[in-house]
């Protein structure tokens, strides 16, 4: 019997998982892993701790290069080998390597391509994509050869000035960033308020704490535009001013990057990410899909929904890894998950936010407070902010903290009472630990079990 030949296509986070998990699930196994990049097996979350210099060196976030994962692992890896198509009746795919294309058979094929960035409807970008030139200092920040590029532009700029557009996760991480680059920082968001995917009083809070770090906020920005000379960006022009810019950060966002699996006929969501079964299979049942290109099953919607995130992709790539090799394991629903630092204030969020509730059920609740997240008296002692989404019944739908580094915590209950069905009331009835250098007297969380039942 010839060995089992599984492909992997995409080598970050949930590709380099499946082209383990497979190889060490089947060692008789042919397991190759394409990049289309440089690297493999990078962190990604750890990108602006890299540019603010937190953390020394780039080198420091990629985990393995081609040799030693194949050492390791197991697994043939290729880098800088872009897959150009996929036969599925031929169970071939075609990349191109050294400037040569080439074909690569397949038992299984795992696609885990990821995502790009959303290029923002901004008539001067658009007009140069169209014209086939790509500007050189609009910049997306989602891999290891974003960041080199970015710090390129940090080190040989002129006005020490960076524009950036968009104010969720990445946005509000680079505010931090770059002010301890010394940038003067110009943060566009198109919404009404800043940080627009979470809770109202989140925005607000966000929006007080980068104006107290001299940051200029302009929302509502539907009219503004830049101009450019010699394929860069040089001046932003909004609001009536007239900024000269060193340069542009694109962080509006991410959408699956899937065009060989579109053009191959493979089935996607209303987002464009790959549709899988609980197996992670696609709509063939010898490709499997894992990582920013797919949809989960939201927990609490039960219903498809689009949540690029490291932790769920490596999850994914695991599972993927096992099935290929005639595994039997299952991707189980989401719960969204996932917390923020910028500045001293953390955010940590889980589950549904206000405006995602009130889509998929009536009559939804909330309760708030503000806390101190230690006893008064200890250093440290500051305050947080704390609301919890919750159902008629009571089953919690969603939370948002704000405070120190306790709101992970915080959020990491939440998320275990949602997937166990505890009702927010219940909240109160929990034994919480305390000691005066690590926690409240009474916890946030008891506070607003007690409000929810009143």
């Amino acid at each position: 019997m010839n060995p089992r030949k599984i492909v992997v296509v995409g080598g970050n986070a949930a590709g380099a998982a499946a082209a383990a998990k497979a190889a060490r699930t089947d060692p008789s196994a042919t397991v190759t892993l394409l990049e289309a990049g440089n690297f493999i097996s990078t962190g990604t979350c750890e990108l602006p701790y890299v540019l603010s210099g937190e953390i020394s060196d780039y080198k420091k976030i990629v985990f393995f290069d081609e040799e030693s994962f194949r050492i390791q692992k197991g697994v043939k890896v290729l880098t800088n080998s872009p897959v150009i198509s996929l036969n599925r009746r031929k169970k071939e795919i075609t990349f191109v390597r050294e400037q040569k294309e080439e074909i690569l058979g397949y038992d299984k094929l795992i696609l885990s391509t990821g995502a790009k960035s959303r290029i923002p409807d901004i008539p001067e970008i658009i007009a140069e994509t169209d014209e086939g030139r790509e500007l050189q200092n609009f910049l997306p920040f989602k891999t290891v050869s974003n960041l080199l590029r970015v710090q390129e532009e940090v080190y040989s700029a002129k006005h020490k000035r960076v524009c950036i557009i968009g104010s969720g996760f990445i946005g509000l991480e680079l505010c931090e960033a770059f002010k301890k680059l010394n940038f003067e920082i110009m943060l566009i968001e198109i919404m009404d308020q800043i940080f627009p995917s979470g809770e109202t009083e989140a925005g607000k809070i966000f929006n007080e704490l980068l104006r107290e770090m001299n940051i200029r906020i302009f929302t509502n920005a539907s009219k503004y535009k830049f101009r450019i000379k010699d394929s860069r960006i040089t001046n932003l022009i909004i609001d009536g001013y007239d900024f000269e810019v060193d340069f542009v950060v694109n962080a509006t966002g991410f959408i699956p990057q899937n065009r060989i699996a579109l053009e191959a006929g493979l089935e996607t969501g209303e987002s464009g990410a790959l549709r899988v079964n609980s197996k992670l299979q696609t709509s063939d049942p010898n490709i499997y899909a894992a990582g920013d290109n797919t949809e989960n099953i939201n927990l609490i919607t039960r219903r498809p929904f689009y949540f690029p995130l490291a932790t769920i992709a490596q999850k994914e790539g695991h599972i993927a890894g096992e099935n290929a090799t005639g595994g039997n394991n299952f991707m189980r629903p989401v719960i969204p998950a996932i917390t923020l630092k910028c500045f001293d204030h953390y955010l940590g969020t889980v589950g549904l936010n206000t405006e995602t509730a009130k889509k998929h059920f009536r009559n939804i609740k909330s309760v708030q407070t503000t806390h101190r997240n230690l006893v008064p008296v200890m250093p440290g002692s500051r305050g947080q902010w704390g609301k919890i989404i919750y159902a008629e019944n009571g089953n919690i739908l969603g939370a948002s903290f704000i405070g120190g580094k306790e709101v992970s915590g915080l959020a990491d209950i939440v998320s275990t009472a949602i997937r166990f069905s505890i009702p927010v009331t219940k909240l109160d009835e929990t034994d919480y630990n305390y000691t005066p250098a690590l926690s409240p007297f009474i916890n946030i969380l008891s506070i607003l079990g007690r409000k929810a039942k009143s």
